[in-house]
């Protein structure tokens, strides 16, 4: 023990330890987090993979997940945020048909995804608030009214159109090309009031989160880096990503 300058208790407590059934289950459940954590690109927290190892069966607490997890030093990845080119409208207001009644209703916006060249590409999407499910989605170098009326056109393809669909007061979604679409798929268009992006909360909320878990975490080169990895989140998001709310 002198060799080794380490104390006669230490040695003492080395020799006569057992490992007990919580320190077996630790080991199992450190491997499930590590496993689960990795399959999630490092997006999930403890929350998620709590109710990961409940589904796969393990009768543990969510403290004790985040004990874990803590101390294996893993996390979900952390939010970093950039300035994003401001935007403007001169339209007069139009009316907001859905009133947070998302029973019959879409959603649609843009937002924007830097390069490391500096240039900006913009992803359109479409969602379902009572499925919790990305419709359709594009992605462009240029925000224009054909970018958002294309992915509409392919939100509605394989799918029963809505009622309503709810966006913002954007020059792209209140343009006659747009408009004119929505007039003739029967949808009637509803709007956010200006200066209220929560009345849109739910695509909101979803850009938001794509934003957290996959764009800051990633250095684009190029748009089809983007394209590849959108559809990669998008199909992920809608087919495996663990959901703590449930759908309508």
């Amino acid at each position: 023990m002198k060799a080794f300058k380490i104390p006669k208790s230490t040695y003492y407590y080395w020799k006569n330890h057992r490992i007990t059934a919580r320190d077996k289950q630790n080991i199992t459940l450190r491997r499930e987090i590590l496993v689960t954590w990795k399959q999630s690109r490092h997006v999930y927290g403890y929350p998620r993979i709590h109710k990961a190892l409940s589904d796969k069966g393990f009768n543990v607490s969510a403290k004790r997940v985040w004990n874990l997890m803590h101390s294996m030093n893993i996390h979900s990845v952390m939010n970093k945020k950039y300035r994003k080119p401001s935007t403007h409208n001169d339209y007069a207001q139009r009316d907001n048909l859905v009133h947070k009644d998302w029973h019959a209703a879409w959603c649609a916006d843009i937002t924007y995804i830097p390069l490391l060249n500096h240039q900006w590409v913009y992803l359109a999407s479409v969602y379902n608030p009572t499925k919790h499910k990305v419709v359709a989605h594009q992605v462009c170098n240029e925000m224009t009214a054909e970018l958002v009326t294309r992915t509409m056109k392919k939100a509605v393809q394989n799918t029963k159109k809505p009622i309503f669909l709810h966006s913002d007061m954007g020059s792209q979604y209140t343009s006659n090309q747009f408009e004119t679409l929505l007039t003739n798929l029967n949808i009637k268009h509803s709007y956010s009031l200006k200066g209220h992006p929560y009345d849109n909360t739910y695509i909101e909320n979803f850009h938001s989160m794509l934003k957290r878990e996959l764009v800051f975490q990633t250095k684009f080169e190029s748009i089809e880096e983007v394209i590849a990895s959108i559809d990669w989140y998008v199909r992920w998001y809608n087919k495996e990503r663990i959901s703590l709310v449930q759908s309508t």
